[in-house]
C-alpha cells in the first residue's frame, strides 16, 4: 500500500473515532440503565468484550480465505505468491529429474503397465500435495498436514530411487519452510490497527447505545464532565474504548480500579 493509500485509510479512520467517541460521550442518557446492581454491569461489560474479541476474529477467517486479496493483506499476499514460486523453482528440477528416472526405471526394470502407472501416480500425488498447500488461506492448520503428506512421498521416493536424494532433500526442506509460513502468517502492523480501532468502534457503539459505565458501577459516583448545557460522560467513552482492546484488558482494567477502590476504602479507614 502506497503512503497515500495509508493515509487516506487512517483520516476517514481517525473521524469515525471521533464521531464514535463525541455521540457516546454526549448522548445525555444516564449510565447503566436497566441494571440491577453494579455486579450485573460488569459481568454484561465483559461477556460483551469477549463477544467483541469473537466478532473480529471471525472478521479475519473471512480475510483469510480471501488470501489477503487487500490491505492489509496485500503485501502479505504477494510474499506467499512469492514463495510460491521460489518453492516451484526447488521443485522443478526435482520433478523433471524423477520423470526422468521413473522412465529410465520403467525400462531398465522392465516394468509392467501396472507398475509404470503406479509410479506416475506417485508423481501426480507429490504434485498434487504441493498445489494444495499453496493455495490454502494464511493461518491454515492443513498445511502441516498437507506438508507431512508430502515429506512421506519424498521420503518413499528417495528410498526408490537413491539417485534422487539431495534434490529430494532440498524439495522436502522448501515443502516443511513454506508450509510453517502458511501456518504461521505473519502478524502485521496493519491487522494489529484495524482490529484496535474496530474492536473500540464496537465498543463505543455498545456502550454508547446501552450506556455502559464500570467506572461509575465500581465507584458508585458520577462519571460525567460538565459543560455548556451538555453533560459528557466520560466514563461511557473510557468502558467502550476498554471493551474494544479485548476481553483480558476489560478484566485486568476492571481489577484494577476494584482493588483501587479497596486501597481508598483501606486508607479512608485508617484515616478515621
Amino acid at each position: 500500500m502506497t503512503k497515500q493509500q495509508t493515509w487516506w485509510f487512517f483520516i476517514p479512520a481517525g473521524a469515525i473515532l471521533i464521531i464514535g467517541i463525541v455521540l457516546a460521550g454526549f448522548y445525555q442518557s444516564v449510565p447503566n440503565p436497566g441494571f440491577r446492581n453494579a455486579g450485573e454491569v460488569l459481568t454484561f461489560i465483559t461477556l460483551a468484550s469477549v463477544g467483541i474479541e469473537r466478532i473480529l476474529e471471525d472478521f479475519w477467517t473471512y480475510i483469510g480465505l480471501t488470501k489477503g486479496t487487500f490491505w492489509p493483506f496485500g503485501a502479505f499476499s504477494q510474499l506467499v505468491e512469492s514463495m510460491s514460486t521460489e518453492l516451484n523453482q526447488v521443485l522443478n528440477p526435482f520433478y523433471k529429474q524423477l520423470t526422468q528416472v521413473v522412465e529410465e526405471a520403467k525400462t531398465e526394470n522392465n516394468w509392467t503397465d501396472q507398475e509404470y502407472a503406479a509410479a506416475k501416480k506417485q508423481v501426480a500425488d507429490l504434485q498434487a500435495a504441493i498445489d494444495q498447500i499453496t493455495k490454502l488461506a494464511p493461518g491454515s492448520p492443513q498445511a502441516t498436514a498437507l506438508a507431512s503428506a508430502a515429506s512421506q512421498l519424498i521420503s518413499n521416493i528417495q528410498k526408490k530411487y537413491p539417485t534422487l536424494v539431495t534434490l529430494a532433500t532440498f524439495a522436502n526442506e522448501a515443502i516443511s519452510g513454506f508450509a510453517n509460513f502458511i501456518v504461521t502468517p505473519v502478524d502485521n502492523l496493519g491487522r494489529r490497527f484495524i482490529s484496535l480501532f474496530a474492536g473500540v468502534v464496537l465498543g463505543l457503539l455498545l456502550t454508547g447505545a446501552l450506556r455502559l459505565d464500570l467506572v461509575q458501577a465500581i465507584f458508585q459516583s458520577p462519571t460525567v464532565g460538565n459543560l455548556p448545557g451538555l453533560n459528557f460522560y466520560w466514563g461511557i467513552v473510557f468502558t467502550g474504548i476498554v471493551m474494544g482492546l479485548g476481553s483480558n484488558p476489560t478484566h485486568e482494567v476492571i481489577r484494577a480500579l476494584q482493588e483501587f477502590k479497596k486501597n481508598l476504602k483501606i486508607q479512608n479507614a485508617t484515616a478515621q
